[in-house]
């Protein structure tokens, strides 16, 4: 079946600068795009949506501050010798003097419960935003579908994206906390389930809808950064970023005045705000896994209103176009 992938950033849905506070404009606004773009032909003919969205200042405040893991960086893992009984109940913060080292911190699990439960207010919230504006959305949270064993994702099981697509409706998902049989919890980002997606599907078009406008040649604080219009992305380069030298690093700010094209070698910065799954960085290594030649890519900003509608009715739009070499 033809559908579009859609990655809703948590740094356009929330701000970024208040845990627990969302953009409630932006957000209905991106709903109503999304509403309107799914009105065109193409869409009543058949194609289908799916989209994903990430964490922002719901979840990410709170798990930077915890051991929890993040799929795919490197981090402490906690040991569950001695899974705790799945019933939640009040617990110290600090474990006893006595307690053994392989012995999970309750600390860890009040963190488990309370961002997972951070997330899924806003995922509720975004929900109710779609149907408002009249798109039939349907919940399928990450820990729904998503499974992990020593460390390692399981292939998901997609049928119920595919049933959703098929009879009309648009799934949504999100990056998630996902609890691995054998080595605890883990935090798997919404790029991530982007990766995922792809991998056991053939989504025509996947959009990356962020706070920014795209990926620039250099550091934007230099009066001569320029918006990359195009960015390609070497398959070969298979290191995380965050282990890259510096002139490796993307820079994804502000919008400059002539768009270029340029490789990844060419971009260095940093995103400004703390994203316990990477940031853009993340960002941009799951993306090399996602573009394969087949489906068009693209970053496009959720702030500047008529985009994302843009967009989806395949209309021209400002960004970055990502390929690969």
């Amino acid at each position: 079946m033809i559908f579009d992938l859609i990655k809703l950033g948590g740094s356009v849905l929330t701000d970024k600068g208040t845990p627990y506070r969302l953009r409630d404009d932006v957000l209905s606004r991106l709903a109503r795009e999304v509403a309107d773009g799914i009105a065109e032909e193409r869409w009543q003919s058949g194609a289908g949506l799916v989209i994903v969205h990430g964490a922002g200042s719901f979840g990410h405040p709170r798990a930077a501050a915890s051991s929890i893991p993040v799929l795919g960086r490197t981090a402490p893992t906690p040991t569950l010798q001695n899974p705790p009984s799945p019933s939640i109940s009040p617990v110290p913060q600090s474990p006893p003097a006595t307690q053994s080292s392989s012995t999970p911190l309750p600390s860890l699990r009040q963190t488990v419960v309370h961002v997972q439960a951070e997330v899924r207010r806003l995922h509720l919230a975004l929900l109710e935003a779609l149907v408002d504006a009249g798109v039939p959305a349907v919940s399928l949270p990450g820990a729904g579908f998503l499974r992990m064993q020593n460390g390692r994702l399981e292939r998901p099981d997609l049928t119920e994206f595919l049933r959703a697509t098929s009879q009309g409706l648009v799934p949504v998902t999100c990056g998630d906390v996902i609890l691995d049989a054998s080595r605890g919890p883990h935090v798997v980002s919404g790029d991530r389930v982007m990766t995922e997606i792809c991998r056991q599907s053939e989504p025509e078009r996947v959009t990356f809808v962020t706070d920014v406008d795209g990926v620039y040649d250099r550091n934007p604080a230099d009066p001569e950064a320029r918006l990359l219009s195009q960015l390609c992305l070497s398959v070969s380069d298979e290191h995380p970023a965050e282990k890259r030298p510096a002139e490796e690093r993307l820079a994804i700010e502000r919008p400059a005045e002539t768009p270029h094209r340029g490789d990844l070698t060419s971009a260095e910065g940093r995103s400004e705000w703390v994203d316990v799954t990477g940031g853009m960085e993340g960002k941009l290594d799951e993306i090399r896994s996602i573009v394969d030649g087949k489906r068009s890519t693209f970053i496009v900003s959720g702030l500047h209103p008529g985009r994302l509608e843009a967009r989806l009715r395949g209309a021209p739009v400002v960004g970055t176009a990502i390929t690969t070499n």
